[in-house]
């Protein structure tokens, strides 16, 4: 069981059918690989059957706003470009005890013991740690009962990871309120681009718990579009339409992402990622390889439905050839089980 699974179990609730929410996957770029040397292996065209392949139109319309949609859309467009406008725009914050550990955790020669003693004062934080470093994929000869032994065996990296992840999700269902399904489905959204980038990124140029982190986080601008319009809809008292929701998410996630991420802090290359991951795909950019991860997690997304449905030309796209997937037999097999396996690390399974 890898550290995937373990969070899954820790996260997960529902089921695949409950998939819903955000935004459409905006453009994926418009770079191309040059033709490799050699061919890869075609599946048949009898046997491209699977989730990726377009079924009828390859884009898709989002119904038009009704009359009282299109007053909210004006009056919210306003108040959001008053909002960020506003020098002291309230950010959602992580937990202070969660801000402080990940300060200390930046620097490589970490006091564990020192740490131990802050994450001591989060009781849920703790627990978890423990339950996570005695599990199978970490456990060693015998059980730690001790934060700082806890700690050494999983390592900063994961460490980091465990406290970023129980942190957002904390955040996205408790701004979620009274509207909780829209949190729940931003935070399943997440760990989907986590589970799609983890099984798809290669170990050479990013780690499986980079991946997972960079899934999970670079979509971090919709909780604060998420907090922003539920403060309208509290003091407004006027409830906004969904595809409202998913159209303001597309606007404004990217511009208040990168806010967000310097607000927390966040190691490179995150806050260029979260605040540009739908730019064009261009041979100089230094993040080419995990821009286009990023992206391929969107479509995934959409195409199964975890965000709105978009049914892209899979193979034809710029980011699903930048990260080397081609229509060949290996490739096509490991997506026709990827469906199954995120429904499967949802449930905990």
């Amino acid at each position: 069981m890898g550290f995937l699974q373990l969070l899954s179990e820790l996260f997960g609730g529902g089921s695949h059918d409950s998939r819903a929410g955000g935004r459409e996957s905006a453009g994926t770029g418009t770079g191309v690989l040059p033709p490799p040397d050699e061919q890869p292996e075609v599946m048949p065209e009898s046997e491209l059957t699977g989730w990726w392949t377009p079924d009828g139109e390859t884009t898709v319309v989002a119904p038009p706003l009704t009359g009282d949609e299109r007053l909210v859309d004006r009056d919210l467009h306003d108040h959001l470009v008053r909002v960020l406008d506003d020098p002291d725009l309230a950010l959602p914050r992580l937990p202070q005890i969660a801000q402080r550990a990940l300060i200390m955790l930046h620097d490589p020669g970490v006091d564990f013991g020192r740490l131990a003693e802050l994450i001591e004062q989060d009781p849920a934080v703790a627990a978890e740690v423990l339950r996570i470093a005695n599990s199978v994929a970490y456990r060693g000869i015998a059980e730690v009962a001790r934060l700082d032994l806890a700690f050494a065996r999983l390592g900063s990296r994961t460490l980091r990871s465990i406290i970023l992840a129980l942190s957002t999700k904390g955040l996205m269902i408790q701004t979620g309120a009274a509207e909780r399904s829209r949190g729940e489905e931003l935070w399943q959204r997440a760990l989907v681009s986590g589970i799609v980038l983890e099984q798809f990124s290669d170990s050479a140029r990013l780690s499986r718990d980079e991946a997972f982190m960079l899934g999970l986080l670079h979509d971090i601008g919709m909780l604060a579009v998420l907090r922003v319009l539920h403060d309208y809809e509290r003091t407004g008292g006027r409830r906004v339409p969904r595809p409202l929701f998913d159209r303001l998410c597309g606007e404004w996630h990217e511009h208040i992402g990168l806010r967000l991420a310097d607000a927390w802090n966040l190691p490179k290359p995150l806050p260029d990622i979260i605040g540009n991951h739908h730019r064009d795909l261009r041979d100089d950019d230094p993040l080419l390889y995990t821009r286009s991860l990023v992206q391929f997690a969107d479509v995934v997304c959409a195409m199964l439905e975890y965000a709105p449905y978009v049914p892209y030309d899979f193979f034809a796209l710029p980011c699903v050839r930048r990260i080397g997937l081609q229509n060949d037999t290996a490739t096509c097999r490991k997506l026709a089980v990827l469906p199954e396996l995120i429904a499967q690390r949802i449930a905990g399974g």
